[in-house]
């Protein structure tokens, strides 16, 4: 499979949410650090982790709301977001919120 095999990549998430039992900080977490194993536990290769752990969180996120997150790791992103690349994330989802309700 490629390494970003939508397919699989879903796999991996879904899974990780399930045994986590969608806790936040353990599934992102464990899909952060994902490796592709041998069936001896050796490894075979590293996986696309930020895009595998962005997916959970996302999926978390939609099903569970921002309050599911920890309230530091949202402040850390809301705040880098704005000084690093000048993008208000919280106004941004605010405004598609107001738009998908007006629709």
């Amino acid at each position: 499979l490629h390494v970003f095999d939508p397919v699989d990549v879903l796999g991996v998430v879904l899974t990780v949410i399930y045994y986590t039992k969608g806790d936040v900080r353990r599934s992102l977490l464990a899909c952060a650090t994902h490796r592709e194993l041998n069936p001896d536990g050796s490894l075979v290769g590293l996986r696309d982790v930020d895009c595998i752990a962005f997916i959970a969180g996302a999926l978390i996120g939609a099903f569970s709301g921002l309050s599911s997150f920890p309230k530091d790791w949202v402040e850390a992103v809301l705040k880098t977001n704005k000084e690093i690349y000048g993008i208000d994330i919280m106004k941004n989802a605010l405004g598609l919120l107001e738009l998908i309700e007006s629709a």
